[in-house]
């Protein structure tokens, strides 16, 4: 069986704060490589990596697993995390 590309195809740039305009579950692919907890500091005001607590962290970039349907595939690229500053 051939599979075929949508003919209408759509991409997003932006983070998990800004998913509001795409629908719950209408996402066949996330690519990220999201902020690591409190390890990089990217010298803006407006960074999610940076917080006081893991759990704000954690809050600040889940958005995107909600816009991905079941089965969609969401590639992450992840690193270590710092345990000094935890």
């Amino acid at each position: 069986m051939e599979e075929k590309m949508k003919k209408n195809n759509l991409a997003f740039l932006g983070d998990s704060r800004t998913m509001e305009e795409i629908d719950v579950n209408s996402v066949d692919l996330i690519i990220t490589s999201p902020p690591y907890f409190n390890l990089v500091d990217y010298n803006h005001n407006n960074q999610i990596g940076l917080t006081e607590t893991y759990d704000t962290y954690i809050r600040s970039v889940k958005g995107g697993f909600k816009l991905s349907f079941y089965g969609g595939l969401k590639m992450y690229g992840l690193g270590g995390l710092r345990t000094d500053r935890c």
